[in-house]
């Protein structure tokens, strides 16, 4: 079987260990550290981050027959992008998350103004955890 394989998170690179074996693997990261994670794994590496033409074009040219999207969790536009072609091209979408855990004295958000609204309110420390690319 012919994978592609989101990268975006240490799980991602997880699942491309196990696979690559048995499996030809492609993957894709948005940045060079992530696609020099990828190429130390042995595999096919691309740096992003792809539009739907660009996926459509890997995922031809690779002969892919499965996607597999392991990026970050925030990540809400990649993930509707292979969506998106996996319908376009009928080829299966797998979507990998690690379960969720909430803490004692834990706060949820939907969106980085509610986030920012909160701590304009506080004076206290934070441990935002939407990844490198909007820490900002």
């Amino acid at each position: 079987m012919r994978i592609y394989i989101i990268d975006g998170t240490s799980d991602s690179r997880f699942i491309i260990k196990k696979l690559k074996n048995d499996h030809y693997i492609v993957s894709s990261a948005v940045t060079d550290e992530g696609v020099k994670k990828l190429v130390d794994l042995g595999i096919d590496a691309v740096l992003g981050p792809l539009d739907f033409n660009k996926m459509i074009n890997l995922i031809n040219e690779k002969n892919i027959d499965l996607i597999i999207d392991a990026s970050h969790p925030f990540a809400y536009s990649i993930s509707k992008t292979a969506m998106d072609v996996s319908e376009a091209l009928n080829i299966d979408y797998i979507r990998y998350e690690r379960p969720s855990i909430l803490y004692e004295n834990t706060s949820t958000f939907s969106s980085y103004d509610e986030i920012a609204e909160c701590l304009n309110r506080m004076n206290c420390r934070a441990l935002i955890t939407t990844g490198i690319k909007n820490i900002d």
